[in-house]
């Protein structure tokens, strides 16, 4: 019985020390991250998952997903939706970052990829934004207490081609929206809106196939 009750004892610590050891190296703590410089603040990296790596832990969503040539292969065939949630928890003033690759539209349709995040399934709070193939579009959103404060769609000045990796950041600083392709912004909102606390970061694609080769997450540092 002393027995069985020690090895029980030694295979409970064995497993306390991995799940410690999972979490610190999925979520370090904020003072072993990276620091950098953006649009003239200081932003600490608190989420980076290279599809190259596999799924993302605990990932979940929707829709067709698989991994493919070292990304993450959405495909929404039928004109339906395809989710894919990256579940992580950070408040209002946040860097959302993807790279993506347009593969092939569908029925006659060009795809989108999309990059937001969301309070829950309640949906009170979503804000990010979508990147069309050929038409040279984007869609800028921002909900908060279910109040669209930005939805605008408007043309870029740059080529969203297929076969091309873009870079989309959204960001949310002291209430300003603004957003980026490759670098180059495409989007400032004049004014400040609320925000929220955000617990469900997701890729999606409509309208056809796209990879995503990463997806990162800032803090202000």
């Amino acid at each position: 019985m002393k027995r069985s009750i020690f090895y029980l004892g030694v295979l409970l610590i064995i497993s306390i020390f991995f799940t410690i050891y999972y979490l610190v190296h999925l979520y370090p703590s904020q003072n072993s991250l990276p620091t950098c410089e953006i649009c003239g603040n200081n932003w600490t990296l608190v989420l980076q998952w290279n599809f190259k790596d596999g799924l993302y832990p605990n990932g979940w969503g929707w829709g067709n997903w698989s991994l493919v040539d070292n990304s993450l292969e959405g495909r929404d065939a039928e004109g339906d939706i395809s989710v894919y949630f990256f579940p992580f928890t950070h408040g209002g003033d946040f860097i959302l970052e993807t790279k993506v690759k347009f593969v092939k539209g569908t029925n006659g349709r060009d795809v989108e990829a999309q990059l937001l995040t969301r309070d829950s399934k309640k949906i009170y709070f979503e804000s990010g934004m979508v990147l069309f193939a050929k038409e040279n579009k984007v869609t800028i959103r921002h909900m908060a207490n279910r109040n669209e404060y930005v939805y605008k769609i408007f043309s870029v000045n740059m080529s969203i081609e297929y076969g091309k990796w873009y870079i989309m950041r959204f960001m949310i600083i002291n209430g300003y929206v603004k957003a980026f392709i490759n670098g180059v912004e495409v989007y400032a909102s004049n004014d400040r809106f609320p925000v929220g606390k955000y617990h469900e970061p997701h890729l999606a694609v409509r309208y056809g196939t796209a990879r995503f080769e990463y997806v990162k997450i800032y803090i202000l540092a």
